[in-house]
């Protein structure tokens, strides 16, 4: 799971960055991050044999990169402006 996480919170980050450049990728990137959280949904339910635990500090930390993810918006912006 922690790669997982990573691997979202830089998709996340980097959609923000090269937002203001390219307004599509939130199109393409919201829908996909859906798809990929039933994916991961459905393989964890049904096809896995047993959850990894996950624990709060894994949570929190994703929480603490989200907020960068307004910061990552802004500076690019004021590149792109």
């Amino acid at each position: 799971m922690p790669p997982k996480f990573a691997a979202m919170i830089k998709i996340v980050l980097v959609c923000t960055f090269y937002t203001p450049a390219i307004p599509f990728a939130l199109i393409f990137t919201i829908p996909g991050l859906v798809l990929w959280y039933w994916a991961d949904k459905y393989v964890l339910l049904k096809r896995a044999a047993l959850p990894n635990a996950i624990g709060d500090n894994l949570s929190d930390a994703m929480v603490e990169f989200l907020e960068y993810a307004a910061f990552t918006f802004a500076v690019r912006i004021l590149l792109f402006e």
